[in-house]
């Protein structure tokens, strides 16, 4: 009877020890789990204003490459016109720019032509990249 006693004595204080280490265990995963939330909304909000400032830039280019584009074509447009009363009578008028048609697709063929500056300039240096690189690797 007095074993059977102690028994039950060490049984409920191995209980009692299991039921704190599982409390335990729980506050520790809560903890973990309010730590890694507070990581991951950190993470979002930082990427979120790298978005919205990605954003920004992007507009600003937008607007800045809209300005030079526009002070472009008028310059083109300028020259074009000043060739074009040159070359024929000065009663002509220049309407280049009141027509929107022909500015729009001198517009065009500008951004084009601008595109294609571009990526020539991109495919020369790429070659030079890889000339460099094949120059580096054969040494």
């Amino acid at each position: 009877m007095i074993l059977e006693e102690t028994y039950v004595i060490l049984f409920k204080g191995l209980m009692d020890e299991f039921y704190v280490e599982l409390y335990n265990f729980d506050t520790q995963n809560l903890i973990r789990e309010g730590i890694c939330k507070d990581f991951i909304r950190g993470m979002v909000d930082e990427c979120n204003k790298n978005i919205e400032s990605d954003k920004l830039e992007a507009q600003i280019r937008e607007e800045i490459y809209l300005i030079v584009f526009s002070e472009a074509v008028k310059d083109f447009g300028c020259t074009h016109c000043s060739a074009l009363l040159e070359t024929q009578d000065a009663r002509v008028k220049c309407n280049f720019l009141e027509d929107s048609t022909s500015t729009d697709e001198l517009l065009h063929n500008l951004e084009g032509a601008i595109r294609e500056d571009v990526c020539i300039v991109f495919f020369e240096e790429m070659v030079k990249e890889w000339n460099k690189g094949i120059e580096s690797n054969s040494t």
